[in-house]
Formats: structure tokens, C-alpha cells, sequence
């Protein structure tokens, strides 16, 4: 969710698969997805265990590409590979940090030597990289990902960045998670869009093992030094204290929001001037709410953020909209958005939505709806069947909402054939499934009638097997029962609504592909 997001999750979870290596690029050998990269580039190595390459990322059944990472590790980092598969799984299902996109074990370079690899979504500059050189990746304007600093887009940029860092980190300490080192070094951010609320920062390099009441792995970088022990000293407080998890996640995250708002790094160096140390203070007394300094002991306060604390106004001054049922009245689009773990969707979260099959659905319910019911009544027609209600607005109330109930129900029976629904225009032709079999047919068939029963046993109907047909105002049914004890007559209806599903769904401007790429 610019809309090239998983998705969605954008693909939610992962692939395992083999991968085969050709030039320039890595595929599963199933179809299932691709990354293409330049082999020439110089790989980024966070450490000798793991070389990351910048590529991008082709879903099966979609035509969309991601800009992704690569992280190929040694076969000997096989410990810190099955780590870092499940961190970056439990943080994404948070909401936290970038999206995980594959998992893999394949060849890279031409080599032979299987390695295992991990494909996430490119999170984008950080924002250390930003504030260092200068805060566009290019001359061009259209390439600025951050304006100046003071001037007014660079303070709305600043507030959608702190939203961004705040919500994953409210999610995280609410998961038991820290981080422990939140500087903007561990910030990534892109755009992806004008607008300020299309800026997107993503934080990076969580530890999950980090312990509740320590910081001993970050005491020995400067910006530890300069929170716990130079700030106090300036300020006349001599106790030395280890701060918890708590302290220093906020403690950093304060600093953090200094270097972003004054444009510099001046907090990252190894001893201060006093008058940087007292301007800091100063910052911490007007501008941050969650972490400061005491001269009576103890000497920090800090507390957890708090969405309405520190969200809420940051939303309502950017403008982001709210995950609500007056926002979202579709179930299937409020469920998308609840997914992306935001209380509030910014411009690439609402592109995502607005993109999404879920949304191309939601706003062709009402021509679905009434296509099926014409689809019932050619039914009863060629049955010589009498049609008791020629349109749809003319049934009972809960003929009406069972009839809408049955259109909402399509993205659940089409992931129940091990198919998605993808915009038709997007779709891989290659992947395009155009006719259901007669064992699918009957498969959805079954999960129609599943539906159907567990609706009106929850509005209220009751079986009456004696009854000839369904009473609206007695609400009785002879059909409430197994599908197996359905007569064949009335196993047709759902039947015939089966075989027009691709046809409607195409009508809807819906394509239904494979997840994998059918064999040449």
C-alpha cells in the first residue's frame, strides 16, 4: 500500500520455498515469485553473516512490483537466519518494521551452494542518511523525501515521521518487545506521494531478546553515554543509574525527535557543550511529554506513549483517516484496514485500501447482489417455478440482507479454492483462472449453503421440515439442514450461482488468478 504494497499484508504471510538463480534474478521454482536484482551492485553488509542486496519483488498471480531487500546469509548464520525469520514474522503481524515478504534457501551468483534467504519490503533511506547529506535522494524535486528543515511541508513531514516511529513503538512495548537503541540510524523513510501523509518511516532492527530492565548492549554507544551519564552530570545529578527498558526506549525516542526537529545529528557525538546539553533539556520541557530529567532522585521520568497522548493530535494534524465503521462501512475493507495495525491509515495505507480487491468488491456489492438475484430467478424460471418477487428491493428484509450477505461472502469462497481476487487489470493473464470445475462448483456450493444456514439460524429462523418453502414472517425453513440432505432441486440454486461466479466477478472488473503459475 506507491500501491505496489503486499500485500497484504500485503502478501500476510510467507513463502518457504527453493529458489533457482539466473541471472540477476532469484524465483521459486514454483512461480509463486520473483526478485530481480543487479548482480553487479555492491552488496550492503551489515556483518559477516549476511550480505543484503536492493532488487525488486514480482508476486505471482499480480503484476505489480515492490522495491525489496535480499538478505542472503552463510550457510554458518543458519542460527541467526532462523532468528531473524522469526522476529521480522512476529514483528510484521504487529504491524512493526518492514514487511516480510519470502523465505528461502537457493543459489546466489551462480553459485552451487544452497543459502538461506529472507526477502523484505524496501523500507526505503534512513533517516540518519537524511540528515547527514541532505534530505533529498536526488537533485530533482520530485525526489525529495524530506523537505528542509523549517520550513512548514518539514514540519508536517516531522509529525508523520514521529506518528509512523510511535505507533510501531506503541505496538511492540504493548507485545512485551524493546528496542533499546531508537536512533534515527534505525529509521527508515520513503515516499510515496506529495503530501506529507504520504511519507512512510519504518523502524528497523528490533531485538526481540532484549531484557525488560537493562540496556548493558547499548551503555557503550555515544548516544547512551550522552542520555544516562553526560545529560545527568551537566544537570548536577550524580547517581548513576542503569535505566530499564522503558527509559531508554523513550529516552532515545526523545532524542530522536531532537535530532529530527533540529535537523542534525548533534547528540551522536562523544562529549558536548554544555550549552547543547542545556538547549536539549529545554527541548525535552516544551516538546516531549514522555521522557525527561528530575533533579531530585530518581532523575528520569519517563512513561509508555499513549495512542491518546501522543497519536491522536499528530493524526488530526495530519489529516489521516480513521479506522471506524463511517470511514470503512464495508466489513471486508474495515477488516483490511484494522489489518494494516493503525489507528489511523495514512496516504500509501488508503491507496492500499482504495487498490485493493476488497475495495473493487465493496463498490460493485450492489451490482453483484442484484446480478445473483437474477440469477435465482432464471433458476425458478427454467424450473417453471413461479417468481413471487420480480425485484430485488421487493423481498422480506432478511431475503435482502442474506441476498448482499451472499456478495460480501465472495473474497472468503474464492481463498477457499486457493485462488485471490485481484484487480483486473493487474492480473498475470498467465494466472487468470477463466472456468471452475465441477468439483469447485460443488466445493462452493457447500460453503454457500454453510453460509446461508448459519445466517438465519442467527437471525432467528428455525427448521420446519414439514414446511414446502421458507416463511419470512414465521421464519421457518425446511433448508436448514446439512447439505447432504438437501433435495438436488434446491442444491442447483447455489449450484448455477457457482458457475456464474468468474463471469460476475469479471463484470465487477475482478480477476480470479492461481497463487502459482500453472506448469509450460
Amino acid at each position: 500500500m506507491g500501491n505496489v504494497r503486499e500485500m497484504g499484508e500485503r502478501t500476510s504471510g510467507y513463502k518457504s520455498a527453493q529458489v533457482e538463480e539466473r541471472a540477476g534474478s532469484m524465483s521459486a521454482p514454483d512461480g509463486g515469485w520473483t526478485f530481480e536484482y543487479d548482480q553487479d551492485q555492491v552488496p550492503l553488509v551489515s556483518s559477516g553473516m549476511k550480505r543484503i542486496y536492493s532488487g525488486v519483488f514480482f508476486e505471482t498471480g499480480s503484476q505489480r512490483a515492490l522495491k525489496a531487500r535480499a538478505l542472503v546469509f552463510q550457510n554458518r548464520a543458519i542460527g541467526q537466519f532462523g532468528a531473524e525469520c522469526a522476529n521480522l514474522s512476529l514483528l510484521g503481524s504487529l504491524g512493526v518494521g518492514p514487511r516480510l515478504l519470502a523465505i528461502a534457501q537457493g543459489n546466489l551468483g551462480g553459485g552451487t551452494l544452497a543459502l538461506p534467504i529472507i526477502i523484505e519490503e524496501d523500507a526505503g533511506q534512513s533517516l540518519a542518511s537524511l540528515l547527514e547529506t541532505g534530505v533529498s535522494s536526488g537533485g530533482a524535486e520530485d525526489d525529495t523525501v524530506i523537505h528542509e528543515c523549517g520550513t512548514p511541508a518539514r514540519e508536517l513531514e516531522n509529525a508523520k515521521i514521529l506518528y509512523d516511529i510511535f505507533i510501531q513503538v506503541i505496538n511492540a512495548h504493548a507485545a512485551g518487545i524493546y528496542h533499546r537503541d531508537l536512533r534515527c540510524e534505525n529509521v527508515c523513510v520513503r515516499r510515496f506521494g506529495p503530501s506529507p501523509a504520504d511519507i512512510r518511516a519504518t523502524v528497523v532492527d528490533f531485538d526481540l531478546g532484549a531484557p525488560q530492565d537493562a540496556g548493558r548492549t547499548s551503555n557503550c554507544a555515544h548516544l547512551f553515554n550522552t542520555l544516562f551519564h553526560e545529560v545527568p552530570l551537566v544537570l548536577g545529578i550524580r547517581r548513576h543509574v542503569v535505566p530499564t527498558a522503558v527509559e531508554l526506549d523513550m529516552g532515545y525516542l526523545a532524542a530522536l525527535q531532537f535530532h529530527l526537529e533540529t535537523g542534525s545529528l548533534a547528540l551522536n557525538g562523544k562529549i558536548h557543550e554544555r550549552s547543547l546539553i542545556m538547549e536539549f533539556v529545554e527541548f525535552l520541557k516544551s516538546h516531549v511529554p514522555f521522557f525527561g530529567y528530575a533533579e531530585q532522585l530518581p532523575y528520569l521520568h519517563a512513561r509508555e506513549l499513549s495512542e491518546r497522548l501522543d497519536l491522536d493530535g499528530l493524526a488530526a494534524r495530519l489529516g489521516l483517516v480513521c479506522v471506524d465503521e463511517r470511514a470503512f462501512p464495508s466489513h471486508q475493507l474495515r477488516d483490511l484496514a484494522e489489518s494494516l495495525h493503525r489507528p489511523f491509515l495514512d496516504g500509501e495505507d488508503m491507496r492500499w485500501v482504495l487498490d485493493s480487491p476488497e475495495a473493487r468488491l465493496a463498490s460493485s456489492i450492489d451490482m453483484i447482489a442484484r446480478a445473483k438475484f437474477e440469477t435465482y430467478k432464471s433458476v425458478k424460471a427454467s424450473r417453471g417455478e413461479s417468481i413471487k418477487y420480480d425485484r430485488l428491493e421487493e423481498q422480506p428484509l432478511d431475503f435482502i440482507r442474506s441476498t448482499y450477505a451472499q456478495a460480501e461472502h465472495i473474497s472468503t469462497k474464492i481463498s477457499a479454492l486457493g485462488y485471490q481476487l485481484v484487480p483486473l487489470e493487474q492480473a498475470n493473464p498467465r494466472c487468470v483462472v477463466s472456468v471452475l470445475t465441477e468439483g469447485q462448483i460443488e466445493a462452493l456450493a457447500r460453503l454457500e449453503h454453510a453460509r446461508f444456514v448459519e445466517e438465519r439460524l442467527k437471525a432467528g429462523w428455525v427448521l420446519d421440515r414439514s414446511a414446502k418453502e421458507s416463511d419470512p414472517v414465521r421464519k421457518i425453513s425446511p433448508n436448514l439442514v446439512s447439505y447432504d440432505e438437501l433435495a438436488d432441486d434446491v442444491r442447483n440454486y447455489d449450484r448455477e450461482d457457482a458457475r456464474g461466479l468468474i463471469a460476475l466477478l469479471r463484470d465487477a472488473g475482478l480477476a480470479v488468478v492461481r497463487g502459482i503459475n500453472p506448469p509450460e
